[in-house]
């Protein structure tokens, strides 16, 4: 029993490392003992495994942690031995980026699939851009995992129950890839995984801990991710597919849902109904800002329905700050105005001081970084 005890604790301190490791790129053993209140021999103790695990190597640097001037061993993370892969997989595309331990890219490959709603396809694209990636940038390293993010329902087995965009009904992922690669695989929601990668980049989570929040992700879809009791719910979040007007018919079966009125998909059929011809969303946004009223009104819409859905979360949850991401929120000056409004208008009064909406301050690939993130934390607790 107290070498299990003494065993669990070893492992606990291990992971609190790793992870201060992670967040200060290089440190010595006398800051991370200071910082968390760990002993000096544990410190050692771990650190030495881990150089043999070769999971960190030392470095020679300064550090006002001994007597100025003279150079000590520091520690850091090994970014040459092991590697992380993350795959996005979206409507319009399949991207994969490779991660070295410190988070730093050194292979990238984007691919525009041909038969999105085929999972078979799919699967098979992915497993070849992994062999691809493998042969031609991992020879010399150790694949540690690879994580896999998309839209729709996924449980924690890695299923994909429902991904409405891709029409993916039933799909184990994970199972599919675990047969195919001997190292861990893991499949979640992509707005998981933004939240994810937001509360490792935001100040806002360091700053403000206990603050409950809702991330939406404004992209091809709606999808969204609440940030509850200092932790991920991991319980299904579709913002994007409850009721918000109209009799519109979503990919989701349902009609009405608030992806059919504010969500990229939305905004190219809005736009494309206004000039008569097919546009996409970055050429709606261009008209809008050169001053076309139909086009801007398009966008005050959008903004009016987001906020109404908004709303209605934060009264059901007592949401603090609302968070949001996606391709769309580049055009968030274009509808700003009318979803805050809207959102202040609906929201409970007792509600009304605190309302706080934002940008996510991850811009790019932040379903592949919250995949890296995954896998990373995954490995650190092993």
């Amino acid at each position: 029993m107290i070498i299990n005890e003494l065993s669990t604790v070893r492992k606990s301190n291990r992971y609190e490392v790793l992870k201060y490791i992670f967040s200060h790129q290089i440190t010595s053993r006398i800051d991370i003992s200071r910082s968390l209140n760990i002993s000096k021999m544990t410190i050692s103790s771990i650190v030495q495994d881990l150089l043999d695990e070769k999971i960190l190597i030392e470095v020679f640097s300064e550090s006002t942690s001994i007597k100025a001037g003279r150079p000590i061993r520091s520690i850091t993370l090994n970014d040459q031995y092991f590697t992380i892969l993350g795959i996005d997989i979206g409507v319009n595309h399949i991207n994969l980026i490779a991660y070295s331990l410190t988070g730093d890219i050194f292979y990238t490959q984007n691919i525009k699939p041909t038969d999105i709603v085929n999972s078979i396809y799919v699967i098979d694209t992915i497993i070849t851009m992994v062999q691809e990636c493998m042969e031609l940038a991992l020879k010399d390293k150790i694949v540690i995992g690879l994580g896999v993010g998309l839209g729709g329902i996924v449980d924690s087995s890695g299923m994909v129950i429902n991904s409405p965009d891709l029409q993916w009904f039933n799909v184990n992922l994970k199972e599919l890839l675990d047969q195919r690669f001997d190292f861990q695989i893991e499949v979640d929601n992509c707005t998981r995984l933004m939240l994810n990668s937001e509360i490792h980049k935001n100040p806002l989570f360091t700053t403000a801990p206990d603050k409950n929040i809702l991330f939406v992700n404004i992209g091809y879809g709606i999808g969204s991710a609440i940030f509850l009791n200092k932790e991920i719910y991991s319980g299904i979040s579709e913002l994007g597919h409850t009721y918000a007007g109209g009799n519109i018919k979503c990919f989701c079966g349902s009609q009405g849902c608030l992806e059919t009125l504010a969500s990229g998909n939305a905004l190219e059929q809005l736009g494309s109904d206004l000039v008569g011809y097919q546009i996409s969303g970055s050429s709606l946004d261009n008209l809008a800002r050169e001053g076309d009223v139909e086009a801007q009104k398009i966008y005050t819409h959008l903004g009016e329905h987001l906020g109404i859905s908004i709303a209605n979360v934060i009264n059901i949850i007592g949401i603090d700050t609302v968070i949001l991401g996606g391709g769309i929120s580049n055009s968030y000056d274009l509808f700003h105005s009318s979803l805050y409004k809207k959102c202040h208008q609906n929201v409970i009064n007792v509600l009304k001081p605190s309302l706080q909406i934002e940008l996510s301050v991850v811009k790019n690939d932040s379903v592949l970084y919250g995949c890296f993130l995954k896998i990373l934390f995954d490995f650190f607790q092993k």
